[in-house]
C-alpha cells in the first residue's frame, strides 16, 4: 500500500514539473490534469475521503474542464500549437525550493508527539478510517452557514464579473 502511495507521489511531481516547464499548451492542461488527479489520490491514501472526493469534483471534474475549453476555443494559427510564453528557469527552480525548505521547516518544528496524543486522547484510532463528510456536512450546515453563504455570494459575484468581462472583451 506504501508502495502505490509513493508511486502517485512521483507521479504527481513528475507531472507537475512536466506542466511547469513545457512550452505546449495543450500538454500543460493534460500535465494539470494528472496532477490533480494524483492529489486526489494523495488524499484517499491518508484517509481524507471528503477532499479527495471535492478534489476530483470541483477541480478534475470542473475548473479543469473550463481550462481545456478555454485553451481550445481560444484563437490561434492554423499550423502553429498554442503555445505558453518564456519558460523561466530560474523563477521555477528557486521558488519551490524556496517552498519546500519553508514547509520542511515548519514540519519539523510541529510537535508530532502532540499531535498523536491528542489523536489518542479523543479515543480515534489511527488505522481506522473515520467518515468526515457527515460531519463536514453538519458543520457547514450548522456552525458555519454564515461564511458558507457569503463565500457563495463572492464566488457568484467573481462569476458574474468574468462573464460581463468576457462579454466586453469579444463586443469589441
Amino acid at each position: 500500500m506504501e508502495l502505490i502511495f509513493y508511486c502517485f507521489l512521483g507521479i504527481t511531481i513528475l507531472s507537475g514539473c512536466l506542466m511547469a516547464f513545457t512550452r505546449n499548451l495543450i500538454h500543460a492542461a493534460l500535465a494539470l490534469f494528472v496532477v490533480l488527479f494524483g492529489i486526489a489520490a494523495l488524499y484517499v491514501f491518508s484517509g481524507a475521503d471528503f477532499p479527495a472526493v471535492s478534489q476530483l469534483i470541483l477541480y478534475v471534474g470542473g475548473v479543469l474542464v473550463v481550462i481545456i475549453f478555454g485553451v481550445m476555443l481560444t484563437q490561434r494559427k492554423a499550423d502553429q500549437p498554442p503555445l505558453t510564453g518564456l519558460i523561466q528557469p530560474v523563477t521555477g527552480i528557486v521558488v519551490p525550493l524556496f517552498l519546500m525548505l519553508f514547509v520542511g521547516g515548519i514540519f519539523s518544528l510541529h510537535d508530532w508527539e502532540q499531535s498523536l496524543w491528542i489523536k489518542e486522547k479523543a479515543n480515534i484510532s489511527l488505522s481506522t478510517p473515520i467518515d468526515t463528510v457527515p460531519l463536514i456536512g453538519t458543520q457547514t450546515l450548522t456552525q458555519y452557514l454564515f461564511p458558507f453563504e457569503v463565500l457563495s455570494f463572492l464566488l457568484l459575484l467573481a462569476l458574474t464579473g468574468a462573464a460581463y468581462i468576457g462579454r466586453n472583451k469579444s463586443d469589441s
